[in-house]
């Protein structure tokens, strides 16, 4: 079985003065496709991707991002 590669990303949008945090299997198209779907600017420099051994642990790293309190 081979493995798919799973990240944990972050990018600003400025226009809603927000830090979008998410994970998936390449995070360039998924802050397109975000950006696109939801008709919001991104800042692509901004974008930040780190690699995670696997899909849960990227997953529960997104969810405990959402889940923060400021």
């Amino acid at each position: 079985m081979i493995k798919k590669t799973s990240y944990v990303y972050s990018y600003r949008l400025p226009d809603l003065n927000a830090i979008k945090v998410g994970h998936g299997e390449n995070p360039l198209q998924r802050m397109i496709s975000y950006t696109k779907k939801y008709k919001n600017e991104a800042d692509k420099l901004s974008l930040k991707v780190w690699e995670m051994p696997s899909s849960g642990i990227a997953s529960n790293i997104e969810k405990a991002c959402r889940e923060a309190k400021s």
